[in-house]
């Protein structure tokens, strides 16, 4: 290619062609928008690798949190069963020294409310552990694993690839393009499963392991067995509690599809340009 310099000496007088003013201009053009293209790429690359670091340290730590909530319910649970029978028992002593028939009487009626109220010895406890291998499924742990891991290589790669093409390297501009349409073909292969196959199941799962825990509360509680008008019944929680998380999810899964794939698909079609490719092809006779 003819250097398409423009004259900078004030003795140099001759005109510069139309073409080749046109053709230093697309160049010039060209090699902006590479270098900020570049910068961008890097920046969105890094906070790409920040949050999937803080991802995968949640996820990783996903199962120690919800077996220590399960061990802290079990735990209040036996605390609670032990104020009962602490509470039953001073009465009875408070039975026991009691001189005159009216005094027992009112205490008895307080320690058969207590026997009432508390968690029955005979009932197996709420099972907690239903909803911590319901928040440990291999679905989603797989599906986690997979997000994770491949939004880090393609961050790394993009983090690579744009230092490069802010330098106005061809490679830098080739396999930044490689990396927009990987990031929009993950996006899709690993959101669309997620909001119409594992999502749901995983939903179905919780809602019917809530249900168990709350019914199993209430037979533990003969007191709450029938609860009065309006509050929910197991069934009617785990619904609620069913569908506040799928609408959740799926409102998360349909944004990560709609927008995430914007940057990407403009950086892929900036870096057709022909401008752009002539000033990664030739940086040599870019400006800048």
């Amino acid at each position: 290619m003819d250097d398409l310099s423009l004259p900078s000496s004030a003795d140099d007088s001759r005109p510069v062609p139309a073409d080749q003013y046109a053709a230093h201009m697309a160049l010039q053009s060209g090699s902006r928008t590479a270098t900020t293209l570049g910068i961008i790429s890097v920046v969105y690359a890094s906070l790409g690798l920040l949050t999937g670091l803080c991802c995968g340290l949640s996820s990783a730590g996903l199962g120690a949190m919800v077996q220590g909530a399960v061990v802290q319910a079990q735990t209040a649970q036996q605390q609670l069963k032990q104020i009962y029978e602490q509470q039953i028992a001073e009465i009875e002593q408070q039975i026991a020294a009691a001189e005159n028939e009216e005094d027992k009487r009112e205490l008895q009626k307080s320690r058969d409310e207590l026997v009432q109220q508390q968690p029955a010895g005979n009932a197996a406890p709420p099972d907690f552990d239903e909803i911590a291998d319901v928040m440990a499924s291999p679905r989603l742990m797989k599906f986690a694993t997979a997000e994770v891991v491949s939004g880090l290589l393609l961050n790394l790669w993009m983090l690579v690839t744009g230092v490069a093409l802010s330098r106005k390297r061809r490679w830098g501009r080739v396999w930044t393009s490689y990396a927009s349409i990987l990031k929009i073909a993950r996006l899709l292969l690993l959101y669309l499963p997620f909001m119409f196959l594992i999502w749901p199941g995983w939903v179905r799962e919780l809602s019917t392991a809530v249900e168990n825990v709350v019914a199993q509360s209430e037979a533990n509680n003969p007191a709450a067995a029938k609860p009065p008008a309006g509050v929910p019944t197991p069934q009617q929680m785990g619904q609620q509690v069913s569908l506040s998380v799928y609408v959740y999810g799926v409102i998360w899964a349909a944004g990560m599809v709609v927008l995430s794939p914007i940057y990407p698909g403009i950086l892929l079609w900036l870096l057709r340009k022909p401008n752009v490719v002539v000033a990664c092809d030739s940086p040599s006779q870019a400006i800048v």
